[in-house]
């Protein structure tokens, strides 16, 4: 067997457990906090939703089609495990005028740490002259499956509700917004959609100009 593939096999068994393990852990502590959790993603929300106001009063920026949350992969390396929160017009993520946040959901994050080095240590038993990066991909991909696929499941419970609870219908918007979740310039998933009566509207600068 070649040496990725061991390495790979007895990294694929750790990392079973540990999704169990930290499955249960984080389901229990939500469960205990939610309304504090739940709290703080709509204020980050909010925050969003102001900003957007903002720069649609001052800078122009046109209506908003898209309300996205994009993983950052960078953020595996900085550990920091932030989210973008973006509203982005048709233009996609080629929006001049970028109206984002950052978020990190922490309380989904608080064993990363704690999983890396059982990991490490687990398969340095098994695999002789373990190297760090031997590690990396597997790694990245427990974080994509595992973490981000949770944070998935919270934003597509709430993204919707934490949006217009935020005032998204005060804002210039196309005529169907869509709620996507991914990895930043990356593909997304549409994890809800809102349909609005404002394709119609017409909405002009301060010198009466369209915009």
């Amino acid at each position: 067997m070649e040496r990725a593939e061991q390495i790979s096999e007895v990294a694929e068994q750790v990392l079973m457990e540990l999704t169990q393990r930290n499955y249960e852990k984080i389901c229990e502590y939500y469960n205990a906090n939610k309304d504090a959790i739940v709290s703080d993603f709509y204020d980050a929300i909010n925050r969003l939703i102001t900003l957007t106001k903002e720069h649609q009063n001052s800078f122009c920026k046109k209506a908003v089609q898209y309300v996205a949350v994009s993983y950052l992969l960078s953020s595996t390396i900085t550990k920091s495990y932030e989210f973008q929160l973006s509203l982005m017009s048709e233009q996609y993520f080629l929006d001049p005028i970028e109206s984002c946040i950052y978020w990190s959901p922490h309380w989904l994050f608080t064993d990363v740490d704690k999983d890396w080095n059982m990991l490490f240590s687990r398969v340095r038993k098994e695999i002789i002259r373990l190297h760090p990066y031997e590690l990396d991909r597997i790694w990245r991909s427990y974080i994509c499956s595992f973490y981000y696929g949770l944070t998935a499941l919270f934003v597509a419970e709430h993204i919707k509700a934490a949006a217009i609870s935020g005032g998204l219908e005060d804002l210039r918007l196309a005529k169907e917004v869509s709620f996507i979740y991914g990895g930043i310039m990356n593909q997304f998933v549409q994890l809800d959609g809102l349909r609005t009566e404002k394709e119609n509207e017409v909405f002009s600068h301060k010198d009466g100009s369209e915009i």
